[in-house]
């Protein structure tokens, strides 16, 4: 008989730390030693790269809410789940929402480090401070999937 591992809180927490160290290590190694370096793209206007990462950002924002949301609203209307199976949607629900944030991150990184343009960090530190904010905690949990259902 095999045991299938319940995804917990705790497992998420290291998932959340892999994804915001590998952010924060790119973009200091970004900053630190490769921004010297002359840009592959000298001569080419940084705006488009502005642009798109500012929308990508917001698109990786609104799409992490969103998504979160509709994955609540989903295990909120399945009959009588266990705890685990409300902590599995949990685990999906926070891995697309930190992925939505990350993506956006890790573009601007490149864009800075592509255009020499240090402000495009400044992009990737508020992504950061957002999926800091979002870190999984069991009171998270507990409001969003278990209130309401007398779990």
């Amino acid at each position: 008989m095999t045991t299938q591992q319940v995804p917990s809180v705790k497992s998420m927490n290291i998932v959340w730390i892999a994804m915001i160290g590998g952010l924060v290590s790119f973009g200091l190694v970004t900053y630190f030693a490769l921004l010297p370096i002359q840009s592959p793209l000298a001569g080419i206007d940084p705006a488009v790269f502005y642009i798109l990462a500012i929308v990508l950002a917001l698109a990786g924002m609104m799409g992490s809410t969103i998504l979160y949301k509709l994955q609540v609203r989903a295990a909120s209307q399945v009959n009588s789940p266990s705890k685990e199976r409300l902590m599995s949607y949990y685990m999906s629900a926070f891995l697309l929402k930190m992925a939505l944030l990350e993506g956006p991150g890790l573009f601007s990184v490149v864009a800075g480090l592509l255009t020499h343009q240090a402000l495009f960090l400044s992009i990737t530190a508020g992504l950061l401070l957002l999926m800091v904010i979002a870190k999984p905690t069991e009171l998270q949990f507990r409001e969003d999937f278990l209130n309401g259902r007398g779990g």
